[in-house]
Formats: C-alpha cells, structure tokens, sequence
C-alpha cells in the first residue's frame, strides 16, 4: 500500500521544522571536538558512506549497517558530527538505491528518524555523565555508558521503524520477523566492532581500513 500524498506532504514538513532547527541546538548545546583534524573527519565520512553503499536487503527492507561506524564517530567528535554524519550516510544509501520519485518521501522520512534516534540516545549519554573521548578501557563506567548509548540507539531506532511501518505504511502485520531479527543479529556483532574501531583508533590505521574496503 502507498503513502497517501497528504501523508508525504507532512513528512517533508516534519523534516522542515525539525531537522534543520534541531542541527542547530545540537551544535549550540553539544559542540563538536574536531581540534583541527579535518583529514580525520573526511576518513570516517568516507568509511560511513562506503558501509551505507553496501545495505543488507531483507524482504525488500534495506538494513542499514553503519552502527558501528557512528558510534565511533560519536565517541570520537561528538553528538552533532554523528548526527552530520548519518545524515549524509542517509542520503547516499538512498542514491544507492535509486529511489524512484513517487518515494523520495522515504529520505526525509529517514533522516527524522536517525535524527531522532542520535538526539535522544545521544542526550541520555551526556545527561547520565558520558563524555567525548572517552577512556573506555581504563574507565569501566565510561565503557558502561558507551555500551548503554548504543544499546538506546537501537531500541530506539526499532520503536521508529515500529511506527512507521504502522501509521506511516500502514502494515498491520507484526514487525517481529526476519528482517528485525537479522537487524538484531547484526547490532549485536558490531557493537563490539564499533568498540574496537574506537579503542585502536589511529588515523593511519583508518586510511588502511578504507583502502581494504574500496
């Protein structure tokens, strides 16, 4: 069943309102930790843009993967370069997939969607005491939040998807089947990834990983 047009129209405004204003908060409330490292950044862009290039489809459901990635970046820079981040890496797996016109409602609708989900498990980080950069593995309670914040970021993103699919797609069967299971799977194989990238986080080590994935 389609998205009726009234439906797309809210979306695109949605996307108006919120995403734009609330980037600008987010930088005012949470600054990125950039200290000059623009190659860094342009790495991890590129990294995250390669991982989104390459989506697991179930069911005609693309699985993002780009997890691990963010949550790196998240840790390393900030919540508002995470959030750049993901935006842009919504954008290309959507030119990945060639969206066709009728469904170009889908990009907006996702890039609320990831935003909403690296605000509030962001937020949840900051509030309960995480930092950037943390010492994950001579500190056991900054370790703790990490892991907390990417466990919130995908309960969080299986709530979203949840409401889309119900009051946005109106598919009234239940969300529990193998495209969640494989999301469920793969998140919990690369959280740890994710801690690892971060732990040997090394810009050359990085600019090898991306080599290794072209």
């Amino acid at each position: 069943m389609g998205v009726k047009p009234h439906v797309q129209t809210a979306i695109y405004l949605i996307w108006i309102m919120l995403v734009p204003a609330g980037m600008w908060f987010t930088y005012q409330t949470f600054p990125p930790h950039l200290s000059g490292n623009w190659h860094e950044l342009i790495a991890y862009l590129a990294l995250m843009a390669i991982v989104a290039c390459m989506p697991i489809i179930i069911n005609n459901v693309p699985i993002f993967l780009i997890q691990w990635v963010s949550f790196t970046v998240f840790l390393i820079f900030g919540l508002f370069v995470e959030i750049v981040f993901t935006q842009i890496a919504v954008l290309v797996l959507l030119l990945k997939l060639r969206v066709p016109k009728e469904q170009l409602f889908r990009l907006p609708l996702n890039m609320i969607m990831f935003f909403i989900v690296s605000v509030l498990s962001g937020t949840v980080y900051y509030l309960l005491g995480g930092q950037t950069a943390p010492h994950l593995t001579e500190d056991s309670e900054a370790f703790l939040l990490a892991i907390l914040y990417a466990v919130l970021n995908y309960f969080i993103n299986q709530i979203i998807v949840s409401f889309n699919l119900f009051f946005i797609y109106k598919r009234k069967n239940a969300y529990f089947g193998k495209d969640l299971l494989v999301e469920t799977l793969t998140t919990i194989i690369t959280i740890p990834v994710g801690v690892v990238l971060y732990i040997l986080y090394n810009p050359l080590n990085l600019l090898s990983l991306l080599f290794v994935g072209i």
